[in-house]
């Protein structure tokens, strides 16, 4: 079951049930912040991170051997691709006007395929988990 949890601070406040529009195609992890409010303060300016799936991996380099090193491209998300899954899930429209009341400068959405984690505790500002 997909879940949306609220924190504020370090404290767990609520969790709801989200449906996800074609939950059988992975999200990936992404990481939107929100920096300042716009007109008036209906709006809010919003930046993301999205975590690749997969890292680059260096190829020719060993402990102690000088050999050219080749290097893989990195393929990283772009902010449309994030903004897409953004909008595949469904949040109910209370939970939203209560997420609202909430948010301030430097309030973060984290959307993730990855569960929380043993890291997840108590005291856990926010984590991203990446393998």
């Amino acid at each position: 079951m997909s879940k949306l949890f609220v924190r504020q601070g370090f404290t767990p406040l609520f969790d709801v049930p989200v449906k996800i529009e074609n939950s059988e195609e992975p999200l990936g992890t992404h990481v939107f912040t929100a920096m300042e409010f716009q007109n008036e303060g209906t709006a809010i300016r919003w930046t993301v991170v999205s975590i690749p799936d997969e890292f680059p991996r260096i190829e020719g380099a060993t402990k102690g051997r000088e050999a050219p090193v080749k290097q893989t491209a990195l393929s990283v998300p772009s902010p449309d691709q994030a903004n897409a899954v953004l909008n595949r899930i469904e949040i109910p429209q209370d939970t939203v006007e209560r997420i609202s009341k909430l948010l301030t400068p430097a309030s973060s959405l984290i959307i993730s395929d990855n569960g929380f984690s043993h890291e997840t505790g108590k005291d856990t500002d926010f984590i991203v988990v990446t393998h």
